[in-house]
C-alpha cells in the first residue's frame, strides 16, 4: 500500500496587518514605503501567472523584523500579466470556491465575472488611497470623478494622485499595463511633499524591499 501525502510548510508569521499598523498615525511617507514593498510582492505573483484576488490592508503584514508580506492567497487564481495583455479571463477559474474579494476593494470588472492582474492593481490603489487619506476614494466603483479625487488629495504630490487615479480607473484598459509600471509611477512622485502625520516621538521601521509572499 502506497500512501502519498501532500502538505504545505509555512513560516510562523508574527506581526501586525497593515490596518492595525497604520492606526498608529504613521506618516504618509511610511505608508507609501510599505505599499511599494507590498506592490513588489504583487508584481512577483503576477509575473508567475497569479492574481491575488483579495488585496486589502488586512492582507498585508509587517513582521517583527519590519519585512512586508502579502498574505492570504486563498482566493488566488490564474491570470497574471500575460492574460492581462491577451484579455480578461472568466472568474470561475479560481483555485478555491466562495467569495471572490472584499466589498470596497473589488474592481468593477469582477462584478461582471471577469478580471486579471489589473484587478489587483485596482484593489492596491484603493487600499493605498484609503490609508493615505483616511477614507475610501469612492463608495462605489467609479462614482467619484478624477477631478474630485484630486481635490480631496491636496496633501499628496500630484504625480501620486494621478497614479492612483489611473490605477483605480473603472475600465481596466485605462489602468497601468502592469504593477511594476504603477510602482514606478508612484516612486516618480515628489517624495519630499508627502505630509508627515506621525506624532512627536513616534517610531516606525523602514520595511525591507521585496514584498515577500506568504
Amino acid at each position: 500500500l502506497r500512501v502519498e501525502l501532500v502538505y504545505v510548510v509555512m513560516e510562523l508569521l508574527k506581526g501586525a496587518n497593515l490596518r492595525h499598523w497604520a492606526a498608529e498615525q504613521r506618516s504618509q511617507r511610511a505608508i507609501l514605503d510599505v505599499f511599494l514593498a507590498a506592490g513588489e510582492g504583487l508584481a512577483a505573483a503576477h509575473e508567475q501567472g497569479f492574481v491575488h484576488g483579495d488585496f486589502k490592508p488586512e492582507n498585508v503584514v509587517i513582521d517583527e523584523r519590519g519585512r512586508v508580506r502579502v498574505v492570504d492567497f486563498g482566493l488566488a487564481r490564474w491570470g497574471g500579466e500575460e492574460m492581462a495583455q491577451a484579455g480578461t479571463f472568466e472568474m470561475n477559474r479560481t483555485l478555491t470556491q466562495g467569495p471572490r474579494g472584499t466589498p470596497g476593494y473589488i474592481a468593477p470588472e469582477v462584478f461582471l465575472a471577469r478580471g486579471d492582474a489589473r484587478s489587483d492593481q485596482y484593489a492596491f490603489a484603493v487600499s493605498l488611497w484609503e490609508l493615505l487619506l483616511g477614507r475610501m476614494p469612492f463608495e462605489r466603483p467609479g462614482e467619484v470623478s478624477a477631478p474630485d479625487l484630486e481635490r480631496s488629495a491636496a496633501s499628496l504630490p500630484a504625480p501620486v494622485v494621478r497614479a492612483l487615479q489611473r490605477a483605480s480607473a473603472a475600465d481596466p484598459v485605462a489602468r497601468y499595463p502592469s504593477m511594476r509600471e504603477l510602482l514606478a509611477a508612484l516612486r516618480a512622485g515628489d517624495e519630499t511633499t508627502l505630509a508627515p502625520t506621525m506624532p512627536a516621538g513616534g517610531r516606525w521601521r523602514t520595511p525591507a524591499a521585496g514584498g515577500l509572499l506568504l
